[in-house]
């Protein structure tokens, strides 16, 4: 099975230009991806391709790794994110608004990446929120893209694969078209999570926030040889 990142496809790789392959730890249990978020881990990714969630455990093979540490490392250039950079960038675009504003229920994203050759991690307070809020942060759009790119990573080897990501999403625009066809479709971008019931059913949530206010969200339930059904909501304006 093959994991696609949200349709992002390299130009190069397109051409057929040879795509880098990054040297793991030698350690098999060694963690090559983690995401927390405070002080909870959220996704560890080890080396020998174990997924490590909060309740449960899943796999991708090297070849979705890869694919994975591409992204980060060579699309978003993770490696080139500085902390203190970023932290002075987010400062002064906040004072360009001339008020700041407190996230009160808000956590730290931590994102770390260890290839066998370096390791990098980068935090930032309500990164969602700030992403959005700093959309001039080169530097915390492309942290934003990573934190979505392995949660959505996660998410598909749930449910075991692209294929039944796809059955979901395609149930979820369904129900979506017929409750708010005016409101754009949503998209493998907009995977959010994904879980197992107690009854086995696969659960995948959707989510596309326009803005801190405005967003469009989506549950699918896939029974255990049944067909997928979809609950929808929306704000989004057309």
């Amino acid at each position: 099975m093959r994991l696609a990142l949200a349709g992002l496809v390299c130009v190069a790789a397109c051409a057929g230009s040879p795509r880098p392959r990054y040297e793991l730890p030698e350690d098999p249990t060694a963690a090559i991806v983690e995401l927390r978020k405070g002080e909870a881990r959220i996704v560890r990714i080890e080396a020998d391709g174990t997924i490590r969630l909060r309740n449960g455990t899943t796999s991708a093979d090297p070849e979705q790794i890869q694919e994975l540490l591409r992204f980060i490392v060579e699309d978003q250039r993770f490696f080139d994110i500085d902390q203190q950079a970023l932290k002075l960038a987010v400062h002064q675009a906040n004072s360009r608004y001339g008020t700041a504003i407190a996230v009160m229920d808000g956590n730290t994203t931590t994102v770390s990446v260890r290839l066998r050759d370096r390791v990098h991690a980068v935090e930032q307070y309500a990164l969602e929120f700030s992403a959005q809020r700093y959309s001039a942060v080169p530097a915390l759009q492309r942290l934003a893209a990573v934190e979505r790119a392995i949660v959505r990573f996660v998410a598909i080897a749930h449910l075991g694969g692209e294929s039944t990501a796809l059955r979901m999403l395609r149930a979820a625009n369904d129900e979506l078209y017929a409750r708010y066809p005016e409101v754009e479709l949503l998209t493998m971008d907009d995977l959010a999570t994904a879980g197992t019931r107690k009854d086995g059913a696969l659960v995948a949530h959707f989510r596309r926030s326009a803005s801190a206010t405005t967003v469009t969200v989506a549950t699918v339930a896939l029974p255990e040889g049944g067909e997928p059904v979809a609950k929808v909501r929306s704000n989004e304006d057309p």
